[in-house]
């Protein structure tokens, strides 16, 4: 089915995502001081969910999606046989991040436009499974894998089973069969752009989502390099980038599953946009607190207070983003139109990290706390004062007229 097509796909984007993560902690112990490798990694992203949006609405998704696990799957069977550490498999993460980035334009379309749903709901579920799945791929599985090789024989062989796996979950959905119905395709690129600059509608909706993309991702990566270098400086100094890494993980996973489900259950209750307010305004709320407080805690106080900010992040906006997404663009441009989104997401976190890290080197980690909740505070006023409710049904398509040059 269709449906395991979408799954499998976000469950592929977040596990290679958190895998290339800790494998650059291998070819570099010191990425997050210079974060050069994980800038790459992001522009990577950019280009790969940009180029694969518009290949899913020219070519088809299915062709996309095929491609996609074909490239990644060859991709992680190269780093089974490559050591960690070589310059060689530094451009295969930055490949492979381009391949996660791609997944999730592809797989939001076709959880949605694939099927004849009676009610917005059962579209707005599936689009709730696909980042279930996502999270799963990107939290459990990689510490899972990467502690239990990590501990019986070091890293190299946990980034080398990280990548088995990886090959295998790659495979899935070019094994399945499955037929998409109502597939977009044939979009060119000069159409793309006379649609985008000749709808006024389109655009703001693209500047409003764009936007809140840009301050999710910041603040996402951001809080992420936060959780990292606050459990940096409370282990031992021995422990390597690729342990601490994993540490990192743990934390997030233990906090991101019980905000997503939550948010899962309860999401009902209020409109999207209420609950990307609601969200932006509570990771506002503890990031702020971590600021106030978490330089002077360690132990149990520390992980709890790092606990609540990662869970802020997946409170509200982690749901409602992916829906205003689907659900304000046309099928003809949808996939482009989420690339372009996520590729400005992408930007904010690279600008968000950066600005962390030079923030963190020069003040500490209480100023660079702060810059981390502006980008909360940006998203929170895009959602309040720029995003616009949508109208409960997927857009449909475009008023076919010719748009010709000039």
């Amino acid at each position: 089915m269709t449906s395991k097509l979408a799954v499998a796909l976000g469950l592929q984007g977040g596990y290679l995502t958190n895998s290339v993560f800790l494998s650059l902690g291998l070819y570099d112990e010191n990425v997050f001081e210079n974060t050069f490798s994980f800038h790459v990694v992001f522009l990577s992203a950019i280009i790969g969910a940009i180029l694969f949006g518009f290949k899913g609405d020219n070519e088809g998704r299915e062709r996309s999606v095929f491609q996609l696990s074909i490239f990644s799957a060859a991709l992680c069977a190269v780093m089974v046989i490559f050591s960690a550490e070589s310059f060689f498999a530094w451009i295969c993460y930055s490949c492979l991040a381009g391949v996660a980035g791609a997944t999730l334009p592809l797989a939001l379309c076709i959880a949605t436009e694939n099927y004849h749903f009676d009610y917005i709901e059962d579209q707005r579920k599936a689009i709730s499974h696909i980042l279930l799945a996502r999270l799963i791929g990107g939290l459990a599985l990689p510490f899972l894998i990467s502690t239990v090789f990590y501990t019986i024989s070091g890293s190299d062989l946990a980034v080398r089973a990280l990548y088995l796996i990886g090959a295998i979950i790659s495979m899935i959905p070019f094994l399945q069969k499955h037929e998409i119905v109502n597939e977009a395709q044939g979009l060119e690129m000069e159409r793309l752009r006379l649609i985008i600059i000749s709808h006024k509608k389109h655009q703001a909706k693209l500047i409003g989502i764009g936007a809140s993309w840009f301050a999710y991702f910041g603040v996402f990566f951001a809080s992420t390099a936060m959780t990292f270098a606050s459990l940096a400086d409370t282990v031992s100094s021995g422990e390597s980038t690729f342990g601490i890494w994993s540490e990192t993980i743990k934390v997030m996973g233990i906090a991101q599953f019980p905000a997503i489900l939550f948010t899962y259950m309860k999401f009902q209750m209020f409109s999207i946009k209420q609950s990307q307010v609601a969200g932006f305004l509570f990771m506002t709320i503890t990031i702020s607190l971590y600021e106030w407080y978490g330089s002077s805690m360690d132990g149990f106080a520390l992980e709890f207070v790092l606990f609540l900010v990662q869970a802020s992040v997946c409170f509200g906006v982690i749901l409602s983003l992916p829906f205003l997404s689907v659900e304000s663009f046309p099928q003809s441009i949808r996939c482009s139109m989420i690339g372009i989104c996520l590729g400005l997401g992408y930007l904010g976190a690279i600008i968000a990290t950066n600005i962390f890290r030079v923030l963190y080197s020069s003040y500490g980690i209480g100023v660079s706390a702060i810059a981390t909740a502006i980008f909360s505070v940006i998203g929170f006023v895009v959602s309040q004062f720029v995003i616009e409710e949508p109208s409960g049904l997927i857009a449909e398509n475009e008023p076919k007229k010719d748009l010709k040059a000039g």
